[in-house]
């Protein structure tokens, strides 16, 4: 008996059109087969010894009076065939005298009345529009899109019963809709996303924002790193955030080393093209009905094009198409990772790489945009520790408000127990996110700063010692040929009080900020020197009463070398 592995073989080669000796050789091999098995199969009642081929592409053969072999055309009349085999298109049917069919498939009599009795069945029901396929499985379609439904039904608009947008997390992601989220590599975007997964699938907010419902299923498909790498950041999120392993049962993850991400490449190139994979949609329909997630994130979209040309508008409209009808389907949402385009813009969605389709047949687009070091200065934060923060900016969002305020995330080094001596004396250290809020400006945001702060005023209620006499310091604290500039030697007085702890480039920038803030909050006043070198000139004074300034000598003397000058 022919089986149907052997069929579909030389079905794609002829659909491919690759029509070498060997195809015509092997299909003239399985019509003969055919022939012998319908033959043999068939006996003297064809009706009840029918064999059951359900949902093949290829019709059986027979052969006419003076064996020639025949075909059938889309109405059912026989065509000869001098060829010696014969090859039939997918979606036509072709009824034989006597042959039972169901949805275009050859089936027996007596499974031909069990479908029928379960339609009549199904059809009774009031108000379900349904079909039976033809395994029996029972097939609800939407009102208005039933079998019998004419084309034009259910195009009117109706305001009753509209349901409210199924949100699934804070107002980013959304089943049936596709979300991208983009940056340049390195910014945390894996981290994040992974997050975002945990915090559906456990239930709960880990970053502050809010999840509508329940625990739910997610689908987490990495194509760039392996199921242990995976293993080791979620490690580290349970760690940092007081998660267990039983909180993540409904996790699902597919590294870069499984098989079923392997399978997954939705472009591929032939004769120079790049054209849709369609069998990739196909495996990850089956994925997505094992599973049955409500998240469902890609990660990277790049790595899961299989090298086509992603810069084709045509094409890439073709992947999310194919992607948002998976969404649909199993009302689930879809989170797309993706890079950005070097040197782009990050406060736009044109610094998206890849063709713009991505981004304009998704319902939201976010970028994840590290820390700058004015926005550094102005929250607060060391220049040496900026890179661990990002935000994450509203690039495009169809279906809700752009967020008015800033969110600010930070990267946390967490050291994981799996230390391995003596080769590996400590764990790994692996990042996991976190929420911020960053101080404000203005405000003593730590015990550090409150020390450099009190240096500060300490110098300037000595003054800048110039030629041997002391003045006040000039409101700019800053330039070369400013003999009263402040900056250096608050930086010199700063790097004493707190024993050289801070590094250079974090000294200076605190030094910056506290003079910023003291001016800000008012302990650093500016007033007219009114005599004297600098007479008429601005300086810089204390108010009176906020910091008392020691007096004996030795104190005096560390003061003076501290505020050499200049």
């Amino acid at each position: 008996m022919i089986t149907l592995e052997d069929m579909s073989a030389d079905q794609q080669a002829l659909e491919d059109e690759e029509w070498g000796d060997e195809a015509m050789r092997r299909m003239k091999r399985v019509t003969e087969l055919l022939d012998q098995d319908a033959l043999d199969a068939w006996g003297p009642d064809p009706q009840t010894a029918m064999p059951l081929v359900s949902g093949m592409l290829v019709q059986m053969p027979t052969i006419d009076n003076e064996g020639r072999h025949l075909r059938y055309d889309s109405r059912g009349n026989p065509i000869p065939n001098g060829e010696g085999f014969l090859y039939f298109p997918k979606h036509i049917s072709v009824p034989r005298p006597g042959v039972v069919t169901w949805r275009g498939n050859v089936i027996t009599r007596e499974l031909h009345n069990s479908l029928t009795s379960k339609e009549s069945e199904v059809a009774s029901q009031p108000g379900l529009e349904s079909g039976v396929t033809s395994q029996g499985n029972v097939v609800s379609l939407p009102h208005g899109f039933g079998r019998a439904a004419p084309i034009g039904s259910g195009l009117g608009v109706s305001l009753l019963g509209i349901p409210h947008r199924s949100w699934l997390h804070s107002t980013q992601l959304i089943r049936g809709e596709i979300t991208v989220i983009a940056s340049p590599g390195g910014i945390g975007k894996t981290s994040y996303s992974l997050t975002l997964s945990s915090e559906v699938a456990i239930g709960r907010a880990l970053l502050n924002e809010k999840i509508w419902g329940g625990s739910s299923a997610v689908l987490y498909i990495n194509a760039e790193d392996g199921k242990e790498e995976l293993s080791r950041r979620l490690w580290a999120l349970a760690l940092h955030h007081g998660v267990t392993e039983g909180d993540l049962a409904k996790l699902c993850v597919l590294g870069a080393d499984d098989y079923r991400t392997q399978r997954l490449s939705f472009l591929r190139t032939d004769r120079g093209s790049t054209i849709l994979a369609q069998e990739a949609f196909d495996f990850l329909e089956l994925l997505l009905d094992e599973v049955r997630p409500a998240l469902v994130v890609l990660d990277p979209l790049i790595a899961l094009c299989g090298g086509g040309n992603m810069n084709d508008n045509a094409i890439m409209s073709l992947v999310m198409r194919a992607l948002k009808k998976l969404a649909i389907k199993f009302n689930c949402a879809l989170l797309i990772l993706h890079h950005t385009r070097k040197g782009g813009d990050l406060s736009s969605a044109e610094a998206i790489g890849g063709a713009s389709a991505i981004v304009n047949l998704a319902r939201g687009a976010f970028q994840l945009v590290s820390m700058t070091a004015e926005e550094a200065g102005a929250n607060g934060v060391l220049p040496s520790q900026k890179s661990s923060y990002f935000k994450v900016v509203s690039s495009k969002s169809n279906l809700a408000p752009a967020a008015s305020n800033t969110k600010w995330y930070k990267l946390c080094n967490i050291t994981l127990p799996n230390a391995q001596p003596p080769l590996y004396p400590n764990g790994d250290n692996v990042q996991a996110v976190e929420a911020v809020s960053l101080p404000a400006v203005g405000s003593l945001s730590n015990a550090i700063d409150q020390v450099i702060q009190k240096a500060i005023l300490h110098i300037v209620d000595l003054g800048k010692l110039v030629d041997g006499k002391r003045y006040a310091y000039s409101p700019n604290i800053t330039g070369a040929l400013n003999q009263r500039a402040l900056l250096d030697d608050a930086i010199s007085a700063a790097s004493k009080a707190v024993n050289g702890s801070l590094q250079p480039s974090d000294l200076r920038a605190v030094v910056k900020r506290s003079i910023e803030t003291l001016r800000a909050c008012g302990s650093l006043v500016v007033e007219v020197i009114p005599e004297g070198r600098f007479r008429r000139s601005s300086g810089l004074r204390t108010k009176v009463g906020l910091l008392k300034v020691g007096t004996d000598a030795a104190e005096t003397d560390d003061t003076d070398d501290a505020t050499g000058s200049v």
